[in-house]
């Protein structure tokens, strides 16, 4: 991103349309060292941080830089305060109507397309996607209507810091 800065996606571009490839294989070149061997990005997040920690909150931690992923944190995770820092960007996250936001009136939760493709790391935590959500926002379903989950268009344009 850097070397290119700026940038309008996140995803390289070829003939006008998206290079799905390049953008799948940056993220699984296994060119990152770690305990003396090389692993990729994609390694690093789903064979070694999903299965260890079992933790939701990394979704809200791990981004690919795309306008419809959380805000990259300016700073480090630590061990003593990671808890905070997890809470922290999920909270950020889930308070953030681009990404996540309720319709009372219709009974709809939009939510980011991350709740679709980890669902199941959000239902180690909660008995679905909308109780876990509901955690952190206040849902006030009408007492005879289930609520209906839309996920939101996904955005691939660079996610660029407020301000």
């Amino acid at each position: 991103m850097l070397k290119h800065y700026p940038i309008e996606s996140v995803l390289p571009r070829v003939l006008g349309l998206p290079n799905w490839l390049a953008f799948w294989r940056f993220f699984s070149r296994s060119v990152y060292p770690l305990d003396g061997r090389a692993i990729s990005l994609n390694h690093l997040e789903h064979d070694l941080l999903r299965p260890q920690f079992k933790e939701p909150r990394i979704h809200f931690a791990l981004v690919c830089a795309s306008g419809s992923y959380p805000i990259l944190r300016n700073e480090a995770y630590w061990p003593d305060i990671v808890e905070a820092q997890l809470e922290t960007d999920a909270h950020r996250f889930i308070h953030n109507p681009a990404k996540v936001r309720y319709d009372s009136e219709a009974g709809v939760l939009y939510c980011s397309k991350i709740f679709k493709w980890y669902r199941e790391d959000f239902l180690r935590v909660a008995p679905s996607v909308t109780n876990y959500i509901g955690t952190y926002l206040n849902l006030s379903p009408s007492p005879s209507a289930p609520i209906e989950v839309r996920h939101l268009p996904y955005d691939w344009s660079l996610n660029r810091q407020p301000g």
